[in-house]
């Protein structure tokens, strides 16, 4: 991985070696083999990334994928001045964010399998996304963002894109840049009102009355989860909790 990450640093833009070579040492890393066949690249793939459950495959539309990470650096840029001659960063950050994304839900998949018996929160919420995506394809697009699996996605993989950019030469100001975006994730379906903070589960559940939040309440109060762990799921969190990731953002943006 570090010879990679020394590449960025002479402009280098990821190639499907590189995605194939990153998935692999992840996938042995976490002995995850039993759950991931193959990562294949589909042009035609309606999706930038998908994990099929059936297949076990990881399907990637490697120019879907560039597409956005050039409309991702020129939305940055326009934000922060961002120099030019950085963009090839920005567009491995983006690479390294779609991948660890669909890595994650091989995890999240290993890890109900593993405990496939057990009555938690994860089970629960991960139970409850396969079944809402498979009974309902159209309400799961319309409402992708604030499935629990997708926001767990999200979050660890914008984080682990991030973290990995700390080992180039990309300037502290840029990896900053970066780390916002992971902060954005955090934070992006959870809304405040009148002193309360709106969770994502609370969001979803509004629409599909398949979903039980009491039950939810209950799981989470048996399971000691951190702020962080609760905002991966996006589960409730506190007002204070809330306001601690709204400083953290407005920190980078004030050193800017």
């Amino acid at each position: 991985m570090i010879t990679l990450l020394n590449k960025f640093d002479d402009n280098y833009i990821m190639k499907e070696k590189d995605i194939l070579d990153v998935a692999s040492a992840y996938i042995s890393a976490n002995n995850l083999e039993s759950y991931l066949s193959d990562v294949v690249f589909n042009p035609n793939s309606s999706h930038l990334g998908h994990y099929n459950l059936k297949t076990k495959e990881i399907v990637l539309n490697d120019g879907k994928i560039v597409k956005f990470g050039y409309s991702l650096f020129d939305k940055l840029q326009n934000i922060h001045q961002i120099d030019e001659k950085y963009y090839t960063y920005f567009l491995n950050f983006y690479y390294l964010y779609i991948i660890y994304h669909e890595l994650m839900h091989v995890s999240q998949r290993a890890k109900y399998e593993l405990n496939a018996t057990s009555e938690n929160i994860f089970n629960y919420l991960y139970e409850l996304c396969t079944k809402l995506h498979q009974s309902d394809q159209i309400f799961y697009k319309n409402n992708h963002d604030l499935f629990p699996m997708e926001i767990d996605a999200n979050n660890n993989g914008y984080l682990t894109a991030y973290n990995l950019m700390n080992y180039t030469k990309l300037p502290s100001k840029e990896v900053s840049i970066m780390k916002l975006q992971y902060l954005f994730s955090l934070i992006f379906n959870y809304q405040k009102e009148n002193e309360k903070i709106i969770a994502p589960i609370e969001k979803l559940a509004k629409e599909n009355s398949i979903i039980d939040l009491n039950q939810i309440v209950k799981l989470t109060n048996e399971t000691s989860l951190s702020k962080i762990e609760r905002m991966n799921l996006g589960l409730s969190i506190s007002l204070k909790e809330y306001d601690s990731i709204q400083k953290e953002k407005q920190k980078i943006l004030l050193k800017k």
